[in-house]
């Protein structure tokens, strides 16, 4: 991550502090987007998986109590 803010600023040729720290809220913006994004979606198919396995037997509750 440093080197690529460093090639950055080389390229552009600019040292300005307000650049500096422009490049690098932009790049810690991406990649905390990336965490939330995979959390995200490891939580909710762990909520799937989770709720999955007592799906079968809540629709035969939900059945038996219908028909009696």
């Amino acid at each position: 991550m440093a080197s690529q803010l460093s090639h950055i600023i080389v390229e552009n040729g600019v040292l300005s502090p307000l650049y500096v720290f422009v490049c690098f809220v932009k790049i810690q913006l991406a990649v905390n987007i990336w965490v939330y994004f995979c959390v995200s979606i490891l939580f909710h198919w762990s909520m799937y998986l989770f709720l999955y396995q007592y799906h079968t037997v809540l629709v035969t509750m939900a059945l038996q109590y219908s028909l009696q």
